[in-house]
């Protein structure tokens, strides 16, 4: 667990030195690249083999539809480089990566991966590559593509019947 917080710190210190346009469009495209390859390996680092398939096909299912979107909408960017605004891959590919670390592994991983994401997010709009919508659009996405094919590590069940109101509570151990 504290490698993947330290490996996260790292990414997000070394890609956070500077402020400016260029910088903070940098660093979102090397986050781009470090928080879903981060995901990765902590499923090698548990030896997670259920949990790298996963986040292969939560990953993929994602970049596929993300891609579909661009080319159907085809939204014109803020700095007018392009007409592949909607949704923001970038937006997208973390928030996919920090919420399978989320309901994997938990809020230990979830936290920090999150906040990478939202780091990534932002350097998106101050590079006027995206707005608002895209970017919200790409985390809702990348999000529940993570959602809908990750097994969570704990799963709550309601129980109601005539007689008991109850919960049974599944915690998996990775």
């Amino acid at each position: 667990m504290k490698n993947i917080i330290t490996v996260l710190i790292l990414l997000i210190s070394l890609s956070a030195h500077a402020f400016d346009n260029d910088d903070a469009d940098k660093s979102g495209d090397a986050m781009r690249v470090a928080l879903p390859l981060a995901a990765l390996y902590t499923t090698i680092l548990h030896d997670d083999k259920e949990g790298a398939l996963q986040f292969s096909e939560s990953f993929l299912a994602n970049v596929a539809a993300t891609y579909a979107l661009k080319e159907t909408v085809k939204k014109d960017r803020p700095d007018e480089s392009g007409n592949d605004a909607f949704p923001s891959g970038h937006a997208s590919v973390t928030f996919q990566a920090a919420t399978f670390l989320q309901m994997r592994y938990g809020t230990a991983y979830g936290v920090p991966a999150y906040l990478a994401a939202g780091y990534t997010s932002w350097t998106r709009l101050a590079a006027d590559e995206h707005d608002e919508t895209d970017i919200l659009a790409g985390a809702l996405l990348g999000a529940a593509s993570a959602y809908f094919l990750t097994t969570p590590n704990v799963t709550i069940m309601p129980h109601i019947d005539k007689k008991s109101v109850g919960a049974s509570i599944t915690f998996r151990l990775p």
